[in-house]
């Protein structure tokens, strides 16, 4: 009785041979035998094709569930590593946080102190060495043809200038400090810029670096020129993207204190009856967001004339300068 059971429950073990006695293969045995040996055991045993199908068929069937099982194991292998890894990066990351917070009140005290003792000099009438009231400048530059190396022709010339201008008058001397070459250079903080997508980017990240920076006491921000980049937007995205950015800009300026200037280029306008014009290129879509407003233009060579367009506070006038640097 307990035969005939053993052969049934054994069946899907073994592959029975031509002659009808079972020749028993183990699942083990099925998995781990090489290919060419059993194909020359399943010839040796001459067993149909029906019967060879099937037991290749249930050998692939054992070997993809090794491989699946395999698999499991080796990724909660590697989910415990990188569970492992993730904590100490947390970890990591939460002492760089602290350490930030702890460096940013170290700089906001250190900013209050120096308010606090420069508001006490100017009230006691003491007076402040140069070196320490410097104020630097963020310069933004979205045009192509623009050499950094001019700032520094610039820088040298200026501080030609004041030489000559000291040397007339004493007491020049206690602004030495402002006119040295690399002084002058590291207080200017350069951007450079070229597509629409930049200049987002760099504004949009201003207010974080300048919030980051307290210790940095910027007080002049220079966009030159506002509307080069945003030629590269699509037509329809270039009102909307110049009046957010001035709308940040003005932010910037009234949070922390600081001026901006903008330039922008003068284009040609030819109306429908033929008349020729100069304005600003963009139009005058944004005026409304700026406050002042100087338009330059060029008379001679070396001769210029700057037009006060618009002021809170001052009326219409014009000037005729030269360029010294």
């Amino acid at each position: 009785m307990k035969m005939p059971g053993k052969l049934r429950n054994d069946s899907s073990n073994s592959v029975p041979s031509k002659s009808g006695s079972p020749e028993i293969i183990s699942d083990e045995e099925l998995v781990l035998i090489p290919v060419k040996d059993l194909n020359k055991l399943l010839k040796l045993k001459r067993y149909s094709k029906a019967e060879i199908n099937s037991m290749k068929q249930k050998r692939r069937t054992l070997k993809n569930r090794g491989y699946a099982a395999s698999c499991r194991i080796k990724k909660i292998e590697q989910k415990d590593e990188l569970e492992v890894k993730k904590t100490a990066e947390w970890s990591e990351m939460e002492e760089m946080q602290d350490e930030t917070r702890n460096f940013k009140k170290e700089c906001d005290t250190i900013s209050l102190q120096y308010e606090a003792l420069k508001k006490f000099a100017i009230h006691h009438k003491i007076s402040i060495p140069p070196e320490l009231d410097v104020l630097e400048v963020i310069y933004v530059n979205t045009k192509y043809g623009f050499n950094p190396e001019r700032l520094r022709e610039i820088a040298i010339k200026s501080g030609h200038i004041y030489n000559n201008l000291k040397s007339a008058s004493a007491k020049l001397k206690e602004f030495d400090s402002y006119f040295k070459i690399e002084d002058i250079m590291k207080k200017i903080h350069y951007i450079q810029v070229v597509t629409d997508v930049e200049f987002i980017a760099a504004i949009n990240i201003l207010e974080n670096w300048l919030q980051m920076n307290k210790n940095v006491r910027i007080k002049l921000i220079i966009v030159d020129s506002i509307t080069a980049p945003i030629r590269f937007a699509a037509i329809e995205k270039r009102a909307e993207i110049l009046n957010n950015v001035l709308y940040n800009l003005k932010l910037l300026a009234q949070r922390y204190n600081l001026a901006v200037v903008i330039t922008n280029e003068m284009t040609t306008k030819i109306s429908s009856v033929n008349e020729i014009s100069t304005v600003p290129s963009f139009g005058s879509s944004y005026y409304h967001k700026v406050n002042t407003r100087i338009q330059l233009c060029k008379l001679s060579r070396d001769v210029f004339k700057a037009m006060l367009i618009k002021s809170a506070s001052k009326p219409f006038r014009e000037v005729s300068f030269q360029l010294a640097l």
